[in-house]
């Protein structure tokens, strides 16, 4: 008898010490706030708690807290509110005085109410020339789940799970408010269920999203038995993109993507109760996807996988989309790899596609549609980082290769980039060249190169897309942020749409920055002879090519008849031999020097804005038309001309008597006489 009474007296004891550590009484409402500050200094989401007509009760034998209350409202660390009905709440003090954090073991409200306040500042969409869109829709005003989802799976993760023993809310009421825009959303009908017995582990998570009259719906399922395979399914139902991108930041380009989702996951579980397999089908509704500028309509876009979640990999059957002018079909493989602590970290791939038809100019023109191609890639997610680690295709016999990185969380996107050709025709270059990038050195490429094949070529960027984007304003870009070096056959060139095109080009195209250039090797000009004018060098270089109308320099190397290159710098806008005495058939001989040509890249150009110059030989020269009754030939004579200035000296035959001959004339505007022999 006197041992049952010292037991009791010292579990009395030890219940009035576990009372006065709390400062509480269990009969005194009023004193109830050390104990649940006591708990908040012990979670890292709570701020504040106040919980009405509470009552506490502790049991020893099974070592958990009880805690009820009429209602409970609780602020968030994060600004949000809940507000709880009949609450019923029970702490596994095991867990508590093990970790000392705040692990629920039962957790039940009749009706929950949840005000989330969002002050996530949303810039109002701006679309300028280049097609950028800065910020996101201001009728977004969705919380970022992101800290919530990492705190779940940090919990999930962790050695508390085991104590949880059920989760009953019946009535969910959601009201998510963003005080910047005011915009707020309303959502009733969603529910949780969760339930952990000594056999079974079941769950239903039951989410409604009501917008303007639009019901969208989340459902979680989970059956899982212990030590026996599980399975279970997350249904998704009209949900809007913009959700994914508020759990991920990678999935920012959804913001772009107006357009509801209809998916399932089905996954399975193994006998302990870690998710192993899973089925993936996702269906975006019909609606429309901001590419560029454009708002472009969206008539299918799915993806069907199969994922291995323990092995870490995947079969990706089909990822489809037919958006605007866009088409394709992809299949492959994925990877990917988690931390410790369970959470997405690593993803790799490779993806083959089985139709592709692109339109670079996102209006259906320059469709680019591939023999085949082929795409690897990496996506670091704790860096932010996406590798594109090659991305392959070919085209019309030829083959190009290129890699890229991507640092997508940083606001100028910085990309390193290096790519890789061999015998690709230059017209499919052209319909691979997106509309947006480099937009003043692809529209020049566009309109004046034109056939031909890129035999060899190599491509390296290290900048942002922000000094791309600049450089279409007039900011110059330096051979760091691009350097392009690719040999060239069998092109043409138009350089002045006045005058001909070279034609057959064997030469270099050379981008440095914002200095591009045509280096010529070889190539043919047409001539109004029997025979082109042979051009053995020279180049077309524009060096500032990131202004508007900047100057051209053309310089060409010539080879062919006197004639024939005389009328091709006499013809306008040139006009070379304008008052000269005589006339391109007068002179004959065999041409061998260099024509240079500078000139604003205008439509329309004036003749005082071109600067011309001559410097040849001209080999067995003739002078059909007679001087003053005095006939003329040499052997080689040097031609110096300018827009100002035509000069010839040499060893020459005045009626066969050998003489020094140094002519010069002033070329005047209007067509009159005026040598000086």
């Amino acid at each position: 008898m006197r041992i049952f009474f010292l037991l009791v007296l010292l579990l009395f004891l030890i219940t009035v010490g576990f009372l006065v550590r709390l400062s509480i009484s269990p009969m005194s409402l009023d004193r109830s706030g050390p104990v649940i500050n006591y708990f908040i200094e012990k979670s890292n989401l709570i701020s504040t708690a106040n919980l009405k007509q509470l009552t506490l009760y502790f049991d020893l034998d099974l070592g958990s807290l009880t805690i009820t209350a009429g209602t409970a409202e609780i602020r968030m660390i994060s600004g949000n509110q809940y507000k709880l009905d009949q609450v019923n709440l029970s702490i596994s003090t095991q867990a508590f005085l093990n970790g000392l954090t705040f692990v629920p073991k039962t957790i039940r409200a009749e009706k929950v109410y949840l005000n989330i306040v969002s002050h996530q500042q949303f810039e109002q969409k701006v679309a300028g020339g280049t097609g950028d869109v800065k910020g996101v829709d201001p009728k977004t005003p969705l919380p970022q789940l992101g800290d919530i989802l990492k705190s779940v799976r940090d919990f999930q993760s962790g050695n508390d799970l085991p104590y949880i023993e059920s989760i009953h809310f019946p009535d969910i009421r959601l009201l998510v408010m963003n005080e910047t825009t005011g915009a707020r959303y309303v959502t009733s009908g969603s529910s949780v269920f969760y339930k952990s017995v000594s056999d079974i582990r079941q769950a239903n998570v039951n989410l409604a999203i009501n917008e303007t009259g639009v019901e969208s719906r989340l459902t979680f399922e989970l059956y899982q038995p212990f030590s026996a395979a599980g399975h279970g399914a997350l249904k998704l139902q009209n949900i809007r993109p913009v959700l994914l991108s508020s759990i991920y930041p990678f999935a920012s380009v959804m913001d772009r993507l107006n357009v509801p989702i209809d998916g399932q996951i089905d996954f399975t579980s193994n006998d302990q109760g870690e998710f192993s397999r899973a089925e993936v089908r996702f269906d975006f509704a019909r609606g429309n996807m901001q590419i560029g500028s454009k708002n472009l309509p969206v008539r299918k876009l799915g993806l069907r996988a199969a994922l291995d979640l323990k092995a870490g990999d995947g079969e990706i059957s089909q990822l489809d989309f037919d958006v605007g002018p866009h088409q394709g079909a992809f299949s492959g493989q994925v990877r990917f790899e988690r931390t410790p602590r369970n959470q997405l970290d690593f993803i790799s791939g490779n993806l083959s596609a089985d139709v592709i038809a692109l339109s670079f100019d996102n209006a259906g023109g320059d469709m680019f549609s591939p023999d085949d191609l082929t795409l690897s890639f990496e996506v670091n997610l704790p860096s932010a980082r996406l590798d594109i680690t090659e991305i392959k295709f070919s085209s019309g016999g030829g083959v190009l290769g290129a890699g890229a990185e991507i640092f997508y969380d940083q606001l100028d996107l910085p990309i390193i980039f290096t790519g890789h050709l061999n015998n690709l025709p230059i017209e499919s270059f052209k319909k691979l060249w997106p509309n947006n990038l480099l937009k003043m050195t692809r529209g020049w490429f566009f309109r004046n190169v034109h056939g031909g094949v890129m035999t060899r070529g190599t491509m390296t960027m290290n900048t942002t897309f922000e000094r791309l984007r600049k450089s279409t304003k007039g900011e110059r870009l330096s051979g760091t942020d691009l350097f392009v070096d690719i040999d060239i056959e069998k092109s043409k060139l138009r350089y002045y749409s006045k005058l001909p095109a070279m034609y057959d080009i064997d030469g270099k195209l050379l981008i440095k920055g914002s200095r591009l250039e045509v280096k010529v090797q070889n190539a043919l000009l047409p001539s109004s002879g029997d025979a082109p004018i042979r051009i053995k060098g020279g180049n077309a270089v524009i060096p500032e090519n990131h202004i508007r109308y900047s100057d051209m320099i053309v310089t060409a190397m010539m080879e062919g008849s006197t004639p024939n290159i005389l009328k091709y710098v006499d013809q306008d806008p040139l006009r070379l031999m304008r008052g000269f005495a005589f006339k391109p058939d007068t002179i004959l001989g065999n041409f061998n020097g260099s024509v240079r040509l500078q000139f604003p890249r205008l439509g329309q150009l004036p003749l005082n804005r071109i600067s011309a110059k001559v410097d040849a030989q001209i080999s067995d020269f003739i002078l059909t038309k007679p001087v003053t009754g005095y006939h003329l030939d040499a052997d080689q004579l040097q031609l110096k001309a300018t827009n100002d200035q035509i000069y010839v000296t040499g060893d020459a035959r005045i009626n066969t008597v050998p003489s020094r001959v140094e002519w010069s004339e002033k070329i005047k505007k209007k067509d009159i006489n005026n040598n000086d022999l």
